[in-house]
C-alpha cells in the first residue's frame, strides 16, 4: 500500500512540474527499513528545490529500482481499489442467505485475518468461512461474560436479574455448552408471579358471530356503458345549449349514483353550472340531480346522476372488506358506498359525536341498525358497552338481552333524561380516575392500569337515542344540558353520543346542540331548511331516499353522498340470538340502573319547579289562548310578522311581539331576517301532534 501511495505522489508532482524523475530518486523515496521510513526528498531539476514527504512507519516493502515504471505497472495498481468492491459483493451476498450483516471488527486474530482474506477471495465459498469467524467471536464474547470481565450493574437494573445471570454462568461452566446459557438469558426477561397476588379468574371469551348470519349479497352487475356515454352526451349538450362549454373529465359509478366530472374551459363560472340543475334533470328525466362545484380536490365540477338501476349494498359485504377487518379501533363501523364505489367507514372515537337525521322512511333506523351490528362485529361486550334509548319503543326493543347492553333499553320518556344525567355523572367519575393517574384520556389510562386488580378497567361507551324531538318536549332543558355537557366533554372520558331525529327543526336540533356535536348523516329531507338545520347547506332534499344520504365528517369541507348499508331485522335477529346463546344472562350493571333511577325522579322533581316559574316570568304566555290563534294565522299564511298579527287578530304591539317570540323559541317560525317577515318551519300536523303531546305531559 505504501509502495502504491509513493508512486501515486511521484505521478503526481511529475505531471506538476513537467519533469521526469530519475530512478535514483524514486528508490530513495521507497527505502523502507524495519517499519521506518527515512524522509524522501524529490528535487527540481531546474529549480534545486525539495519537498519533504511525511515519514509513517509501515511494513517493509520491496521494491526494485531498476525496474522502469511504466503505464501497465501503474494501470495495476489502479486496478487494486476494486478489492473492496469484491469484499462488497461478497457481504451482500453473505447477508442475502443468512439474513443479517456481516462486521469485519468481529474477526479477532492473525488467524482470522487471514481467514477473512481467503473468504474475499473465494466468491460464494467465503459465507462458510465468514460464519466460522463469527461463531469463534460469539465464544469469545460468552467466555468473556462468564469470566466476569463485564460491569453487570450496567446492564441490568434488577438485582435478581444479575443472580440469574450468575446461576447462568455457572451453568454455562459446568457444561461447557452456550444453549444453557442462552436459556437462562431468556429467563431474565420472565417476571415471576408474586405468591401473595390471587390471579382473578379470567373473564368469559366473546365469541364474534359468523358473517353467514347475516345476507350474502349477489354479484353485482356490469355497468351499463351505453347509460353512462348516453347520459354523459346529454349532460354537455345540455350545458352547451346555455353556452357553457364542458367535456368529460371522468365518471365514477356507484351503487346508486354515478358522478360525471365536467371540466369547464378557462373564463366560465362555476355558478352558471349550478344553476342549470333543474335543465339538467328535466334532459335526462331523472330526479335527484346534485351538482358539486367544485369537487374538493380536483379542478372539476361533479354532476351526480341516479341510476336507472338501484344496488342493494349489504352489510355483510362491508364487514368482510379487509379495510373493516385490519381496523384498530374497536369503535369502527361501516356506513356503505361513496359515488366511486368505495367502502365508508367511521371511527365513532374520531368524530366524536354523530347526529342523524332524515324525514321518516328514508333509512335513518337501518342506519342505527347497521351502526350497532357493526359494534357488535368488532368489539366485545368488555371493549365497548352500549347505552339505547328508544322513545318508540319498537325500533330498538330488539336488542334487549344482548351481553353489550349496559343497561336494559331505555323507552321510557321519563327515563330517558335521567340517562343523560347519569352519563354526565358517570363521566364526572371517570374523570377523576384519570386525574389519579396523571394520563389524559382514557386510553392512556387503561394502558397504564393494565393488569392491575386495585384499578378499574373502563370501556368505551356509546349512548344512541332514536328519536331526539320525543326527549326534547319531556324535559327539554335537562336534556339539551345533559347532552352539551356530554358532547364537550365525553371524547376523553370515553362516552360518545349518537343522536337521531325525523324532526330537525331550531327547537329540537337547538344551536348549542349543532355546535358540539360535529359529525352529521343527512338522510332525505322534507325541505331545504331541514336540510341546511342538519349539515349547513341544501342539497338533502333533493336525495332519492332508501338509503341515500349526505354524510359529513368532522373536519370536512364539504359533506360527501354515500348510499347506506343495509340490514334486515331478521339478520338482526339471528346476530342477538346468537350472543343470547353464549351470554343467557345479561351483563346489566344494576349500580347503573339504580344511577338512572334516581336521576330520572331529580329531574322530575326539577320539570315540576321550572314549569311553575316558568308560567311566572312568561306572564301567562303559556295560558294565552290568542297563541294558538297566532300559529293558526303563521300555518295559513306561510309568513308571519308582528304586524299581521296586530291586524289579523285585533292585539297590541306588545302582546303580539310576545307571541311572535314564543313561537321563535319553540321552533315553529324562522329568526327575524331584517324587515321581512318571517318564514313558519312546521305544518298543521305537525303542531297537532306538539301539542296533543304537550298536553299529555302536562
Amino acid at each position: 500500500f505504501f509502495l502504491y501511495r509513493a508512486k501515486k505522489r511521484v505521478s503526481e508532482m511529475r505531471n506538476k512540474r513537467k519533469k521526469p524523475v530519475s530512478k535514483p530518486e524514486l528508490s530513495r523515496i521507497t527505502q523502507l527499513d524495519d517499519g521506518q521510513a527515512e524522509p524522501a526528498v524529490v528535487a527540481s531539476a531546474s529549480a534545486g528545490v525539495g519537498t519533504n514527504i511525511e515519514s509513517r512507519p509501515v511494513r517493509r516493502a520491496k521494491f526494485n529500482p531498476d525496474v522502469d515504471v511504466g503505464e501497465d505497472e501503474h494501470d495495476d495498481v489502479e486496478r487494486d481499489i476494486i478489492d473492496k468492491k469484491i469484499f462488497d459483493e461478497v457481504m451482500r451476498r453473505t447477508n442475502e442467505r443468512y439474513g443479517r450483516q456481516v462486521f469485519p471488527d468481529e474477526i479477532e486474530g492473525d488467524k482470522d485475518k487471514e481467514k477473512a482474506d481467503s473468504a474475499n477471495k473465494n466468491g460464494d465459498d467465503a459465507s462458510e468461512d465468514i460464519e466460522n469467524l463469527r461463531t469463534g467471536a460469539a465464544e469469545i464474547r460468552v467466555d468473556k461474560i462468564a469470566e466476569g470481565e463485564l460491569d453487570l450493574s450496567k446492564i441490568f437494573v434488577n438485582p435478581d436479574s444479575i443472580e440469574l445471570l450468575k446461576k447462568a454462568r455457572s451453568g454455562s461452566a459446568e457444561n461447557n455448552s452456550s444453549e444453557t446459557l442462552k436459556v437462562e438469558k431468556t429467563q431474565l426477561s420472565v417476571q415471576q408471579p408474586q405468591p401473595d397476588i390471587e390471579v382473578p379468574e379470567p373473564a368469559p371469551v366473546y365469541k364474534f358471530p359468523p358473517l353467514s348470519l347475516l345476507t350474502e349479497p349477489p354479484r353485482r352487475s356490469a355497468a351499463d356503458i351505453e347509460e353512462l356515454e348516453e347520459n354523459a352526451r346529454k349532460l354537455v349538450e345540455t350545458l352547451a345549449s346555455f353556452n357553457v362549454h364542458t367535456r368529460i373529465a371522468d365518471v365514477s359509478r356507484g351503487p346508486t349514483i354515478t358522478r360525471y366530472e365536467l371540466t369547464p374551459e378557462s373564463g366560465t363560472r362555476v355558478r352558471s353550472i349550478s344553476n342549470l340543475v333543474d335543465d339538467i334533470s328535466l334532459n335526462l328525466a331523472t330526479q335527484g340531480v346534485r351538482i358539486e362545484s367544485p369537487i374538493p380536490g380536483k379542478a372539476a365540477v361533479g354532476i351526480e346522476v341516479p341510476n336507472k338501476t338501484r344496488e342493494i349494498v349489504y352489510l355483510r359485504e362491508l364487514l368482510e372488506n379487509k379495510e373493516f377487518q385490519e381496523a384498530k379501533s374497536r369503535l369502527t363501523v361501516a356506513l356503505g358506498y361513496d359515488v366511486a364505489g368505495n367502502p365508508v367507514y367511521c371511527d365513532i372515537a374520531k368524530m366524536p359525536h354523530m347526529l342523524i337525521a332524515g324525514a321518516t322512511g328514508m333509512g335513518k333506523s337501518v342506519c342505527i341498525n347497521s351502526i350497532i351490528v357493526s359494534l357488535i362485529y368488532k368489539s366485545t361486550p368488555q371493549e365497548v358497552r352500549l347505552i339505547l334509548v328508544d322513545p318508540k319503543k319498537v325500533e330498538l326493543n330488539i336488542y334487549n338481552g344482548m351481553p353489550h347492553l349496559h343497561v336494559p333499553v331505555i323507552s321510557e320518556p321519563s327515563k330517558a333524561a335521567g340517562t343523560l344525567a347519569w352519563a354526565v355523572t358517570e363521566m364526572e367519575r371517570r374523570y377523576e380516575l384519570i386525574e389519579s393517574v396523571g394520563v389524559r384520556n382514557i386510553q392512556n389510562y387503561n394502558e397504564i392500569t393494565y393488569g392491575d386488580p386495585e384499578k378499574e378497567f373502563m370501556p368505551q361507551m356509546v349512548i344512541i337515542i332514536d328519536e331526539l324531538a320525543d326527549l326534547m318536549m319531556t324535559a327539554p332543558d335537562d336534556v339539551e344540558g345533559s347532552i352539551c355537557r356530554i358532547a364537550q366533554m365525553g371524547r376523553a372520558a370515553g362516552l360518545h353520543l349518537i343522536i337521531g331525529t325525523q324532526r330537525p327543526s331550531v327547537d329540537v336540533v337547538t344551536g348549542l346542540i349543532k355546535a358540539n356535536v360535529p359529525s352529521r348523516i343527512a338522510f332525505t329531507m322534507a325541505s331545504q331548511v331541514d336540510s341546511r338545520t342538519i349539515i349547513d347547506i341544501a342539497g338533502a332534499e333533493k336525495l332519492i331516499g332508501r338509503g341515500d344520504m349526505l354524510y359529513a365528517p368532522v373536519g370536512a369541507l364539504k359533506p360527501i353522498r354515500v348510499q347506506g348499508a343495509f340490514v334486515s331485522e331478521a339478520e338482526v335477529e339471528k346476530v342477538i340470538d346468537f350472543l343470547k346463546g353464549i351470554y343467557p344472562t345479561p351483563l346489566y350493571d344494576d349500580s347503573a340502573m339504580d344511577g338512572i333511577e334516581e336521576a330520572a325522579e331529580r329531574c322530575a322533581q326539577g320539570k315540576k319547579g321550572r314549569g311553575v316559574r316558568g308560567a311566572d316570568d312568561d306572564d301567562g304566555i303559556f295560558d294565552d289562548p290568542m297563541l294558538d290563534a297566532a300559529v293558526e294565522l303563521a300555518i295559513e299564511s306561510g309568513k308571519i310578522s308582528t304586524s299581521l298579527i296586530q291586524r289579523r287578530l285585533s292585539l297590541g304591539y306588545g302582546r303580539a311581539a310576545k307571541l311572535i317570540d314564543r313561537m321563535e323559541a319553540l321552533g315553529y317560525v324562522s329568526p327575524p331576517d331584517g324587515q321581512r317577515p318571517r318564514d313558519v318551519l312546521i305544518t298543521r300536523q305537525q303542531y297537532l301532534e306538539m301539542k296533543m303531546r304537550g298536553t299529555d305531559a302536562c
